[in-house]
């Protein structure tokens, strides 16, 4: 080979070379940019998480005391179940609209 031929060789390796430095920036920052979204989707569904749970537990404890008082004294056992009902009646939803309304209000609470 001579000068000529290897000088042209040399620099298509050093183009090749850089197409593949930058097809490796691009990945990497799309990596980056994917982990950036993942953290912040893992963040969003921990709160939503712990938040359904606290409401669980609430609802639980709610019926508890309800099921207690009915125990203790079961004349009241309408009057408690229609106040247990007044108290929950926000959770008790069957409009599809309210529901999306609701999860509007979760989603739009917990934006970073």
């Amino acid at each position: 080979m001579d000068a000529q031929a290897l000088y042209k060789e040399n620099k298509e390796l050093k183009e090749e070379i850089e197409i593949f430095r930058k097809k490796q920036e691009y990945i990497d920052s799309g990596v980056l940019k994917t982990k950036q979204v993942y953290d912040i989707a893992r963040y969003n569904a921990e709160k939503i998480i712990t938040k359904a749970i606290e409401f669980v537990y609430d609802v639980k404890n709610d019926i508890e005391n309800t099921l207690n008082k009915i125990n203790a004294n079961q004349n009241l056992f309408n009057k408690e179940v229609n106040e247990f009902l007044s108290r929950n009646e926000h959770f008790i939803i069957k409009d599809k609209a309210e529901i999306k309304n609701i999860a509007d209000m979760v989603l739009k609470d917990i934006k970073i």
